[in-house]
């Protein structure tokens, strides 16, 4: 935790005293840079993402590095620290950063190198259609300087006043093989890829956002464990991208409030292992034991059943 500044901090809309919907989460996934399709993050790029092999490294994963607070178009913004704006981004990516914060989907920017006064000084308005401002907290070491050192706004302090009683829920497991043609989960046979669909539900708002942390074990029909536990992530700083391709399917993604999240499940962790071996498994029944928690300590787990065939 010695990356993150450990005072807590309120949202930069008003009231400040007051906890705001969260529609995103740190580390959801979006698009994927270089697959081509349209261009954009709404449901024709979603439905482009969907329509492609699920499990091919084509592009580079795009990570949400911050959250998304719910506010109306053309609301307020103020910086959360005193200092002087960097403005930058046009249309929807319009920005301003002052110190440790950056806020994204800004109309009505004020110039770089203005002097901004904490909880004073407007540097925005949420841009119309976006319905949110996105906030990005840097390292302190940063101090917003670059984009390579996001770091979590929900943990070391973090955002505040922020409550989260729910834990995530999980959906449909699915299978690919190699070839990216799915498989029944009931019939899996050689390297294959295991995704399940998660998302960590927030108490205010009932909004689908992105898991904190994921993990599993895989037992066999004496409830052995045959393997695991293998922690997938912990999102406190984004994972490079070698990693981050192996975390989702292609298809995973988020439209507004819809959320598309599909984790990806291997032999080891995602920096070591992009297929789970089932051809080193004896052929037979076999239990997957998943479990993701939330920024907040709220942990769900869910047990899958599988058969593994023989070759």
């Amino acid at each position: 935790m010695g990356k993150f500044p450990h005072e807590p901090f309120v949202g930069p809309v008003k009231p400040f005293d007051q906890a705001h919907v969260l529609r995103a989460t740190f580390g959801e996934p979006r698009g994927l840079k270089g697959a081509g399709g349209p261009a954009g993050g709404g449901d024709p790029r979603a439905r482009y993402l969907a329509s492609i092999g699920q499990i091919a490294p084509v592009g580079t994963r795009s990570l949400h590095d911050g959250v998304d607070i719910v506010a109306p178009d053309g609301t307020p913004v103020f910086a959360l620290e005193s200092g002087i704006a960097k403005t930058g981004g046009t249309g929807y990516d319009g920005n301003v950063i002052v110190g440790s914060f950056g806020y994204w989907h800004l109309s009505n920017t004020i110039p770089t190198g203005s002097a901004v006064t904490a909880f004073t000084t407007v540097i925005g308005k949420v841009y119309p259609g976006q319905q949110h401002v996105h906030l990005t907290r840097f390292t302190a070491a940063g101090r917003g300087e670059g984009a390579d050192d996001p770091v979590n706004p929900l943990l070391g302090g973090g955002l505040t006043p922020y409550a989260d009683t729910q834990p995530p829920e999980f959906g449909q497991l699915v299978a690919f093989d190699r070839s990216q043609n799915k498989l029944p989960v009931t019939a899996l046979k050689g390297p294959v890829v295991l995704a399940v669909n998660a998302a960590d539900v927030q108490s205010a708002g009932n909004t689908r956002t992105g898991v904190y942390t994921k993990g599993y074990q895989l037992r066999d029909g004496a409830g052995r464990i045959v393997l695991g536990p293998i922690p997938v992530f912990e999102f406190q700083v984004l994972p490079v991208h070698g990693v981050a391709n192996r975390l989702y399917t292609a298809a995973s993604t988020r439209h507004k409030f819809q959320s598309r999240f599909w984790y990806r499940v291997s032999d080891r962790a995602p920096s070591d292992s992009a297929f789970l071996h089932t051809e080193r498994l004896v052929p037979g029944n076999y239990m997957l034991e998943v479990s993701a928690g939330d920024a907040r300590g709220n942990v769900a787990h869910r047990a899958y059943p599988i058969r593994v065939v023989a070759l």
